[in-house]
């Protein structure tokens, strides 16, 4: 049974909205990540928002006022790739780091099919790794060039049959290399995972992602199946209505 196209419609330009917001949580003066969403699916669940788990905080617990001095001067992550990153940029441009972002947002779904009971648990987190780089436009052109540097993030699915765990799936933007335009993909996040409903027939999960770059409207949606043994399909990539 096929979702409502009208209300689709409706909740898909939500998303847009919400990306186009700063959902990348790339903007220089934001900390806050937009509250993901979830499409109820057409079979017979419950469906709950769950809280970070203690474990989800354990980096605001250690040191509390890390996010506020992150937000006051955020430091890049000094990896080898991070330094590779740099070399690539024009020399003398100016770069801004976005703030470190500490939050998890995590939704747990319910699913009662005819191979039996299924939950999904699926997570969202910021990896902090200072290797999205985005050219800061200057229409009036009275600034030198400048870059900001943001973060990729990372869904965890945990999958349970009947209560007894039978996989766990990290999604990372690299799933879509050879699917997307590699220029696109190195300036993209991935985020906002959406379950849209559970296929019986082949006893898989579908997701929607959307995968964009930070504070454009340069974006896709990719739909995403998953078995309960955490195998990955591709199924859909599309631009969505704006």
């Amino acid at each position: 049974m096929e979702t409502d196209r009208y209300g689709y419609k409706i909740l898909l330009s939500l998303y847009i909205f919400l990306w186009l917001l700063g959902a990348c949580s790339s903007e220089k003066d934001q900390i806050q990540t937009a509250e993901d969403k979830t499409i109820p699916t057409t079979l017979s669940n419950n469906q709950t928002q769950v809280p970070p788990t203690q474990d989800s905080l354990q980096e605001e617990v250690k040191n509390p006022q890390k996010s506020e001095e992150d937000k006051s001067n955020p430091q890049p992550a000094v990896t080898t790739a991070h330094q590779k990153l740099l070399q690539t940029l024009d020399k003398g441009a100016k770069i801004e780091y976005a703030p470190h972002d500490y939050s998890i947002i995590k939704n747990d779904t319910l699913v009662k099919a005819k191979s039996g009971n299924f939950q999904f648990t699926y997570a969202t987190s910021c990896l902090n790794d200072s290797l999205i780089a985005q050219e800061m436009v200057d229409y009036a052109q009275r600034q030198s060039k400048s870059y900001l540097i943001s973060h990729n993030y990372q869904t965890n699915i945990s999958i349970r049959l009947n209560g007894i765990a039978t996989a766990n799936k990290l999604i990372q933007k690299d799933l879509f290399k050879g699917k997307l335009d590699q220029d696109f993909l190195e300036k993209s996040i991935i985020k906002h995972p959406n379950f849209v409903r559970f296929d019986e027939e082949r006893n898989e999960a579908i997701f929607e992602f959307m995968v964009g770059v930070p504070n454009t409207d340069w974006l896709i949606i990719a739909g995403v199946n998953l078995n309960s043994q955490g195998t990955v399909r591709i199924i859909d990539i599309m631009m969505p209505d704006m």
